[in-house]
Parts: structure tokens; C-alpha cells; sequence
């Protein structure tokens, strides 16, 4: 497990300062058109920018994505993480 501070995707700052750069959840939120209910945990702009991040890192599985919920140079990074979805989201 990295320590307080590191992590294993040392790329990722650059590939998430790129994604605010360009208004990436925004860009979902105005495009896509599927809405989950107001009570659910995750809406899908969060979700799909999730899933997105691990697809750039390359964890394909959704075993994988658990790398991300337990990195916490990722979780510093994303900022705005409370709770990491599980797999069942």
C-alpha cells in the first residue's frame, strides 16, 4: 500500500488538470441525458468520471477500480471524494 501522499498513477495530476480544464463533468451534465434518482448516492456525470479515470490509468475491471478507492495520492488529487463508489453502483 503507498504511504500518506503517493501514488502508483503518477500521471494522473496532469490527466485531471486536463479534465477541469476543459469542464469535463460539466460536459457530461449538459450531454448526457440518462438521470438516476435524486436520492442516489452517485449521480452519472460522478460515476462515468470515475470509470473514466480508471479506463485512462488502465485498471479495465472493476476488481481494479478498488486500486483507485485506496490510492491516496488519487483521492488527494480528486479532492472533492468523500466515498469512492463501490463496485454494486
Amino acid at each position: 500500500m503507498a504511504s500518506i501522499g503517493t501514488t502508483k498513477f503518477v500521471n494522473f495530476g496532469s490527466v485531471e488538470f486536463y479534465k477541469q480544464a476543459i469542464g469535463f463533468k460539466e460536459l457530461i451534465r449538459s450531454t448526457f441525458t440518462m438521470r438516476k434518482t435524486s436520492n442516489s448516492k452517485y449521480q452519472s456525470p460522478e460515476m462515468l468520471d470515475f470509470l473514466v479515470d480508471a479506463q485512462i490509468l488502465g485498471l479495465s475491471g472493476f476488481e481494479h477500480i478498488n486500486d483507485l478507492r485506496y490510492d491516496p495520492g488519487y483521492l488527494k488529487i480528486k479532492g472533492d471524494i468523500n466515498e469512492f463508489p463501490e463496485e454494486s453502483a
